[in-house]
């Protein structure tokens, strides 16, 4: 993001692609892009949420006001209860609303496992799947199916903290969002 910046002068969109969870992007044996480091132990080389919102802060990484960032990775929009035993997860910020706070952007995020609409085809399209429900059991799994739960699974966009999350459906095209930011 900061070369970004300093190549192209702002950041208009991003898009994402790699595993990923509730605590951040897992990228390369734990050297990813994480929530805040109270919650992982980051290896070296990996990053947190808040080194980039320090990053912003001092000038070195600036989003053009009507940003996008999509992120294909599972369940960045969830909370997980385990993580943060005994509070309300309702009142908790999910990792890609915090994005979106730190960074001015849009921010597309799944809660629950997206993975593309044809695995033979890269072409934008992207679909939640119950995969990780039947791996687990219904019981286990992180999000549910339930409409109105805070992991209820589905695509959803931020615009600001977790009050601004609308809910985008289990299937989005990425080119939906990232080409609206650039009219």
């Amino acid at each position: 993001m900061i070369e970004a910046t300093q190549r192209e002068g702002s950041i208009s969109s991003i898009a994402f692609f790699t595993h990923g969870g509730d605590l951040g992007f897992y990228l390369n044996n734990d050297a990813g892009l994480f929530y805040n480091s109270s919650v992982v132990s980051p290896k070296p080389g990996a990053k947190t949420w808040d080194d980039i919102a320090d990053a912003i802060k001092k000038g070195l990484i600036k989003f053009e006001e009507n940003s996008t960032i999509f992120i294909d990775a599972c369940n960045v929009g969830a909370i997980s209860p385990s993580y943060f035993p005994g509070k309300d997860v309702s009142r908790l910020d999910a990792l890609a609303s915090k994005i979106s706070r730190i960074t001015g952007a849009t921010v597309i995020a799944a809660v629950g496992h997206c993975e593309m609409q044809d695995q033979t085809k890269a072409d934008g399209k992207f679909k939640i799947s119950n995969r990780e429900v039947e791996r687990e059991g219904n019981e286990t799994a992180l999000y549910d199916w339930a409409p109105n739960g805070p992991n209820h699974a589905g695509f959803y966009k931020y615009q600001g903290g977790i009050e601004s999350r609308e809910d985008l459906g289990t299937e989005v095209n990425m080119d939906d969002y990232i080409n609206k930011c650039e009219e």
